[in-house]
């Protein structure tokens, strides 16, 4: 019973991160509207407050798939990330990489083969997520001939058994 509510208060942590950097973003939006029309910004701090609880555990991650993992670190930070930052951040939170000598380049092609979830941040060693970037994940999606749907999204089983050919550069000529 208790391990049910600790995965619900993850679960609501990790949503309630996602909403406070929504805030952060917007707020950062009216301020530069407000620059734009030589006004002092309206807000001071726009950054997302994090409290102690936000703390990530030593064995959050440990036994969990791979795409799950780094969408629950991007979704913690709220933005784009660069694929060492991401790989330390797992290892803090107890994922096992094994081989640790070809750990960073494998967590770099596999962000970079599931393009329905991840997006390389063009010119940068940072991914986020694709739901970040709706205009370019709609171009991608015009290009490749696909429609939007509810089907169209993030799984583990597509990120670990991605065959498409697609590149992570695909997302990021636009």
């Amino acid at each position: 019973m208790s391990e049910h509510l600790r995965k619900s208060i993850e679960e609501l942590t990790a949503r309630l991160n996602a909403q406070e950097n929504e805030v952060a973003n917007t707020k950062r939006a009216i301020n530069a509207l407000c620059q734009a029309m030589d006004e002092p910004p309206r807000y001071r701090s726009v950054e997302p407050e994090r409290t102690e609880s936000q703390a990530m555990r030593p064995d959050q991650f440990f036994g969990k798939p791979l795409a799950s993992v780094v969408r629950e670190v991007l979704e913690m930070r709220g933005h784009a990330m660069q694929v060492s930052e991401v790989m330390d951040t797992m290892k803090r939170g107890g994922y096992d990489f094994g081989d640790e000598k070809f750990a960073e380049r494998g967590l770099r092609i596999s962000l970079g083969k599931n393009t329905a979830t991840f997006i390389q941040v063009k010119g940068s060693d940072s991914f986020g997520l694709v739901e970040w970037y709706p205009e370019i994940a709609r171009l991608r999606r015009s290009k490749s001939g696909k429609q939007d749907s509810p089907g169209n999204g993030d799984n583990d089983s597509e990120a670990a058994s991605s065959t498409n050919g697609e590149s992570s550069h695909d997302a990021t000529d636009e």
